[in-house]
């Protein structure tokens, strides 16, 4: 939060007093589309399986497990925070059998730290972790 009473600029202004673009009109279509070519380029891939989703980062996440987790597949779990937390939850509900490692937000945990645990002896398809958390 910045010191206020604070101006807005008039250019904001104006863009608010505009009428809302919804997420079915044509000129949102457009933006999505630029940002999915944005993305592309991003990730220096070609394919047209590159996909956006207009949501909350929850949305986001939770549209990546559904579609990605099988009812009694294995995955492991990253975990610092309520955000892992978040995620397990969401694993579990769509019957992933989650291994979840968890540490401190004190301590560092890579790759190597999950993948050297002795529980962690079968093949794993999937591995989620988030980047940044939120305190517990």
């Amino acid at each position: 939060m910045g010191p206020g009473p604070a101006n807005a600029y008039p250019r904001v202004l104006a863009a608010q007093s505009l009428p809302l673009l919804g997420h079915m009109h044509p000129p949102f279509f457009k933006i999505m589309d630029e940002i999915q070519e944005g993305l592309k380029y991003l990730f220096q891939t070609d394919l047209g399986n590159t996909l956006l989703i207009s949501g909350t980062g929850h949305a986001g996440m939770e549209a990546c497990i559904a579609n990605c987790i099988e009812p009694g597949e294995k995955i492991v779990v990253g975990n610092n925070g309520i955000w892992g937390m978040r995620v397990a939850d969401l694993a579990q509900r769509y019957g992933g059998q989650c291994l979840t490692r968890c540490w401190t937000t004190a301590a560092l945990c890579g790759i190597r730290s999950i993948i050297s645990l002795e529980h962690i002896s079968m093949w794993i398809p999937d591995m989620l972790m988030q980047r940044n958390e939120s305190l517990r």
